[in-house]
């Protein structure tokens, strides 16, 4: 697996998984389903140019074989040990085959990082079930009220 930083010119396709995994994330959700939609997309792209263009982040893509199967916002500058990922995505059709757990390890390697830290939606089961295998332990429980 081969993890290589992303620049401006990766923009389009970041912002078009940044919203898939937006509307993977929200199924099932207290918010309600999101559906993808030019306006989401846009949405998307905006956001993915701020962290491809901005200091606090880098964003990196997952190559098996040529081949990119996901993506990573990784937050630069933190008060924690540990880098945190946002928006850690597989790409759909290459999801179940081992890349996520391939991506981790690569991604970890590439930073010269022994810990991650991630937030994942309670409801997200998918996920929470993937990050448990990897070895992540829960560390805190957000709640909301009246949102």
């Amino acid at each position: 697996m081969e993890v290589k930083k992303c620049d401006l010119s990766c923009l389009e396709e970041l912002a078009l998984w940044s919203m898939q995994s937006n509307v993977d994330m929200r199924q099932g959700s207290w918010w309600g389903d999101l559906e993808e939609s030019p306006e989401l997309l846009k949405e998307e792209c905006a956001l993915m140019e701020r962290y491809l263009t901005g200091e606090a982040y880098d964003v990196y893509e997952f190559l098996a074989e040529g081949i990119v199967v996901g993506h990573v916002v990784v937050e630069r500058e933190r008060r924690f040990p540990g880098v945190m990922l946002q928006n850690f995505f597989i790409r759909r059709e290459y999801r179940r085959q081992g890349y996520g757990t391939q991506a981790l390890h690569a991604l970890m390697e590439h930073l010269g990082e022994t810990a991650l830290d991630l937030e994942v939606f309670c409801w997200n089961k998918r996920a929470l079930s993937f990050y448990e295998s990897f070895g992540f332990k829960p560390i805190s429980l957000h709640m909301s009220y009246g949102t």
